[in-house]
């Protein structure tokens, strides 16, 4: 069961600038953007979630050379990440290959803190990419698992989630997405027959009581039991820029 609210996905990347040229022009760009540490050297990648179709290899080729002569390495990901299994690595830019995989590829860069690569459809050039932010909500339960939801976030089955210090409620279906800095509620009673979409605080605080089947950006899941927090704001120590400096001050 799917619920939608009306908001344009658009309105979640309101006010963020994009830079568009070729893939080498954009890949240099995000990686010289976030410069390294010349005391403490790393091996950084740049992911990319592509298909195993000719032109996904022919994209990922060209970022093996790029990436090769900037001495990053290439991280290949998979296109249904499992919840929380986002690996901890220094990532410079994330690239998709193909419109459909944006997604995920968003939902990535928003974990690691850096930069989207994507396709453009261009009558003119059909080489052209856009560089971009990739604003997404932060989910971490109480476990220590942490994601990032760049386009919706939706649980089937009895949820019990709290909004700020509001009351709790019960839902069957619970759907959430970012917009802008806050986020938007879909919510279906437990009789299931009133839809409520409504605009929701910072954080959201939630309890599933048993394993849920669910969605993230586009991919099917079960969440395990336990206490969730969805928030707009960052995650501090989320990215693995975040885990990188903290390794840093405290090797020195």
């Amino acid at each position: 069961m799917s619920i939608r609210s009306s908001v344009p996905a658009s309105a979640t990347a309101a006010g963020h600038s994009h830079a568009l040229g070729s893939l080498e022009q954009v890949l240099r760009d995000a990686i010289s953007t976030l410069p390294q540490s010349p005391s403490q050297p790393t091996v950084s990648a740049v992911a990319v979630v592509r298909g195993f179709e000719k032109h996904s290899r022919e994209i990922r080729g060209t970022v093996r050379d790029i990436a090769g002569a900037l001495q990053h390495r290439v991280l290949d990901l998979p296109t249904d990440p499992r919840f929380g299994a986002i690996p901890a690595v220094d990532v410079r830019a994330v690239v998709a290959t193909r419109p459909s995989l944006v997604p995920t590829a968003a939902r990535c860069a928003a974990h690691w803190g850096c930069r989207l690569i994507e396709p453009v459809a261009h009558p003119a050039d059909s080489a052209t990419f856009r560089l971009r932010p990739a604003p997404a909500l932060s989910i971490q339960t109480a476990d220590g698992l942490r994601d990032r939801i760049s386009d919706r976030f939706q649980l089937d089955g009895l949820i019990h989630y709290q909004v700020a210090d509001l009351p709790e409620v019960l839902a069957r279906v619970l759907a959430v997405e970012p917009q802008g800095n806050r986020m938007r509620l879909c919510h279906r009673d437990t009789d299931g027959r009133r839809d409520r979409s409504e605009p929701a605080g910072a954080v959201l605080r939630l309890r599933l009581d048993e394993p849920t089947p669910g969605v993230i950006d586009g991919h099917q899941q079960i969440f395990p039991v336990g206490d969730y927090i969805i928030s707009a704001d960052a995650v501090p120590g989320n990215s693995a820029h975040d885990r990188l400096a903290h390794h840093v001050a405290t090797t020195r």
